[in-house]
């Protein structure tokens, strides 16, 4: 076949994925998009090229899926992209898009700094369906990060993100509660939140535990054997540290 005869057949069934996108495409569920995206992560061209047709198709999943995937490029162009995609699928009710946003501007576009007013404007909508949500607004609450300084509801947040199993806000609902920091002191509820997180290796909390018991504190008895083994889990744990959420 000629090339010109090549070019053209290729382009019609471009022209056929297209048009069958917008048909099909766009009504794929949450599971066969994040099937395909796992299919693409694991080399499979043919997935990602149905991922970027769902996701031109305006199916909400598939842009966020490939918002992601332009922003791990991290060139600007890709950069600006992943973040159009990423916007206009939170915009589309995609609520881990919207998580994706604060959580961005949260750290920082790459090569930028922190932008927590940007933040700020993409968490709460979703704070209530994503534990994650309200754990980004503890951390601003907590350090008057774009707002005043709000222990209190710092607090509220922590104890949602807890709730919804985000082991870094276990362990700083476990601070609150033994310092009475927006939440009234309570050292029993301290040492189950710092064990819950040890649980999930949180070496932080394994720390706490670990100093508890050689000073005797938050009622728990002095035990050197027990700090000792705790010293060593929590230098284990700090090798590999649980990622932000």
């Amino acid at each position: 076949m000629k090339p010109v005869s090549m070019m053209l057949v290729t382009a019609v069934v471009l022209g056929s994925v297209l048009v069958y996108g917008y048909v099909h495409y766009a009504r794929l569920s949450s599971e066969q998009v994040d099937l395909l995206t796992m299919q693409a992560a694991q080399g499979l061209r043919s997935s990602r090229i149905q991922v970027q047709a769902a996701a031109y198709a305006g199916n909400a999943r598939a842009m966020r899926a490939e918002g992601l995937y332009e922003l791990a490029q991290k060139d600007a162009t890709s950069v600006n992209q992943g973040v159009a995609l990423l916007s206009e699928a939170a915009k589309k009710g995609e609520p881990e898009a919207a998580l994706d946003m604060g959580r961005l501007y949260f750290h920082g576009r790459p090569g930028e700094r922190p932008d927590y007013q940007q933040a700020r404007a993409w968490l709460p909508s979703v704070a209530e369906k994503l534990p994650a949500a309200s754990y980004y607004l503890a951390l601003m609450d907590k350090n008057g990060l774009a707002g005043p300084v709000d222990a209190g509801k710092a607090t509220k947040e922590l104890i949602l993100a807890a709730k919804g199993g985000v082991t870094d806000a276990l362990f700083l609902l476990g601070n609150a509660y033994r310092s009475g920091d927006g939440i009234a002191k309570n050292e029993g509820e301290a040492v189950r939140c710092f064990q819950e997180a040890a649980m999930h290796e949180h070496p932080g909390a394994i720390l706490a535990l670990a100093l508890a018991y050689q000073h005797g504190e938050m009622g728990l008895p002095h035990d050197e054997r027990q700090a000792n083994q705790l010293f060593a889990l929590a230098h284990d744990a700090a090798q590999d540290p649980p990622r932000m959420p």
